[in-house]
Order: structure tokens, then sequence, then C-alpha cells
């Protein structure tokens, strides 16, 4: 038997999107046939009986235009590409009304990992952030554009996986919503309505 997610720790997340996308309109709601990788009973190849919790926010500027383009970034490595994706350290989106342009998700900044291991006590702090930006002002960022038909303006949404204990340990108390485990960027192309898995990672 499937153990699955509190219903309350469900609607926690709903209700509280991570700071990542704090800088724009997100909703939350459920993409139907889309095959998730993760952890637990969650992923693609289950490897245990617990669900963990997952949310999908669909994201829409705060001018209100729900279209965007996805600007990947590179970091100390460089890009590489695997199975149709841009491998970056950093992604923004901008939008396609007004240009405005915000961090979506960056591997150094979000998620479990760097929020138990990395966190940034202090604004401006010389750690991991600061060497990052200097890295990427050496490589040219690159657009996002669909596997099917090329195009670069996407319908985008932000999925989050997290672990079934967060809210059994008071350490993560009132900021359980920054420990997701798993972040996956999703593109609805503008043009031939591809839903396109621009970004898959774990972060724990």
């Amino acid at each position: 038997m499937i153990r699955r997610p509190s219903e309350s720790a469900v609607d926690y997340y709903k209700k509280n999107p991570p700071a990542c996308i704090a800088n724009f309109l997100a909703a939350p709601t459920w993409l139907e046939g889309i095959a998730f990788d993760g952890h637990g009973y969650s992923g693609i190849a289950p490897d245990n009986l617990v669900e963990n919790p997952q949310t999908i926010f669909k994201i829409t500027c705060k001018c209100c235009h729900k279209y965007f383009r996805m600007i990947a970034k590179a970091g100390i490595k460089g890009f590489v590409f695997f199975d149709n994706r841009i491998i970056a350290q950093e992604y923004s989106i901008r939008c396609c009304k007004c240009d405005a342009e915000q961090v979506f998700f960056s591997r150094l900044k979000h998620g479990y990992h760097i929020e138990v291991f990395h966190p940034m006590d202090e604004p401006g702090d010389d750690g991991i952030d600061n060497d990052f930006d200097r890295e990427i002002e050496e490589i040219a960022p690159i657009e996002c554009q669909c596997f099917a038909c090329d195009h670069r303006e996407f319908e985008i949404y932000a999925r989050f996986e997290y672990s079934n204990s967060l809210f059994q340990n008071s350490y993560f108390s009132g900021r359980q919503q920054e420990y997701f485990t798993w972040f996956s960027g999703l593109g609805k192309c503008r043009k031939c309505s591809t839903m396109n898995l621009l970004i898959d990672f774990e972060c724990d």
C-alpha cells in the first residue's frame, strides 16, 4: 500500500510557493499525463512506497502576461546538452510583453542542498553567488527552444517535490517550501503547444 502525503502538507505547499518564484504570479495547478522524475514513489522508477508531496505552479508575469522566453546561464563548467535540455547553473525567464527578466531557478541558490549546506546568511555575501556571477559574464546565455518546432516562447510551469518528513522536524518549521528535493521547469510552446521539460534537477 502506498503511503500518501498528508493533505495538510500538500495544502501548505500550494499556499506557500518557494522564494525562487516570488517575483512572479504563481497559481497552483496540475498537469495530466506528465511523467516526472523524483524520489520514492513520486518518480518514474519508484524505489519505495512513500509518495512525496509535489506541487506545480503556473507562472505569470506581474504584468499579467503568460508567455516567457527562458534563458539558460552557464556556471563554472559551462553548458551541457542532454536529452534535448540545456544543463546550466541558472535559468531566468523574460516576459514576452514587458521584457521583465527574473531568475527562475539557480542550482547554486535554491533547493534542499543549498538551504542545508550553503545558506547565504547575509545579502551580498562573498560566497558562491558572487563567484557564479563573475563566471556567467564570460559565457553568452542561451535561449531554450521547443523540442518540436524550435520556437522560443512558452507558458511556464514550476514543479517542486518535497521529502515526506519535513513537517516532522522543527528545523524546517515555517520554511518547508524552500527545502524542495526536486525541481522541474516546463514550457508549453506558444506555437505548437508541445509541453517541454526544460529543467529537471535533483536538489538534495
